[in-house]
């Protein structure tokens, strides 16, 4: 069975002068009623992104009110499954188990999985919103972040040329703090990507790149030694690939993420981008699998419990 995980990030609207606009009055509409349009519009067929090779299409959405025992008003929370996928390379589908060759799959053929995410701006009475949660689910390697943040920037684009939908930095540097000094650090992951010099290497791999990762588990007195380190570079310092420092390995990494425990719950911390610091948290033993898949009411109660954690760390609610 694959790991299934969440991912959270902050999302809001821009204009044409880089200024981000009410969430609850974008174009006139709102974020929830074009959320809402957006779902209900890819609900009949898959729609393409040719840029990207990629195909989607809704499967459900609900937006609910959410409110304290009070009955005042949290946040408006928007949840729904898209089915996406990749097309573009031609590939052979064999049994793994008969090893016998079932089908040749085209250029033109994409294989779709589906995934559950949400999006979630507080409430604010008369008070504006330029700022909204957005999670995603991911199982094992893939994920529809690529597919939601270009086409739902499109749906956005195609309301108001002059607006754009932008997906980045979330987690306030205390948020991260609190995980450095309360949690602990179980691994030090280490990515580097490195072009394929032989042509017959990209061909047999269908692609440019090769990925080589590097763990270190259970690091000791690393967060003791590194801890101003990190800090500083998430305040706008320099210093990323300083932060773990391997070269005796001749290791030079491109993506940086930490893998911390606090209680029962572990989060992973990707540092790799200061504008869009990512937070991953592995979900697999909180969810009820039906198949291959996490089911539809345990995604929706991880990612109200999640929302809940988030806006109330960074006072939204």
């Amino acid at each position: 069975m694959k790991n299934v995980s969440i991912s959270v990030f902050a999302f809001n609207v821009q204009n044409n002068l880089n200024e981000m606009v009410d969430l609850k009055k974008v174009a006139g509409k709102g974020i929830k009623n074009i959320f809402t349009e957006y779902m209900k519009d890819i609900q009949d067929k898959y729609e393409s992104i040719p840029s990207k090779e990629k195909v989607y299409k809704s499967e459900y959405h609900i937006v609910e009110e959410k409110t304290d025992d009070d009955e005042r008003e949290k946040y408006t929370f928007m949840f729904g499954k898209i089915k996406t996928g990749s097309y573009g390379i031609a590939s052979e589908i064999v049994d793994s188990e008969t090893g016998e060759l079932i089908h040749t799959k085209t250029d033109k053929e994409a294989d779709v999985l589906p995934f559950y995410f949400c999006m979630a701006i507080p409430a604010s009475g008369k008070d504006e919103v330029y700022k909204g949660l957005l999670i995603f689910q991911t199982i094992g390697i893939n994920s529809m972040r690529s597919t939601f943040e270009t086409s739902f920037n499109r749906r956005i684009k195609e309301i108001d040329k002059n607006l754009k939908f932008v997906v980045g930095h979330l987690a306030p540097i205390s948020y991260i703090q609190n995980y450095m000094d309360h949690g602990i650090l179980e691994n030090i992951i280490l990515t580097k990507y490195k072009k394929y010099e032989d042509p017959a290497d990209r061909a047999e791999n269908g692609f440019d790149w090769e990925k080589q990762e590097l763990n270190i588990n259970k690091p000791k007195n690393f967060l003791l030694k590194k801890k101003d380190a990190i800090l500083n570079y998430l305040k706008g310092g320099t210093g990323f690939s300083e932060i773990v420092e391997i070269n005796d390995f001749g290791f030079k990494y491109d993506v940086l993420k930490f893998d911390f425990k606090l209680g029962s719950r572990t989060k992973r911390i990707n540092l790799s981008n200061l504008e869009k610091v990512a937070i991953t948290e592995d979900v697999t033993e909180r969810v009820d699998m039906k198949g291959d898949y996490p089911s539809q009411e345990s995604m929706k109660t991880v990612m109200e419990e999640t929302v809940e954690e988030y806006m109330s760390e960074i006072g939204a609610i």
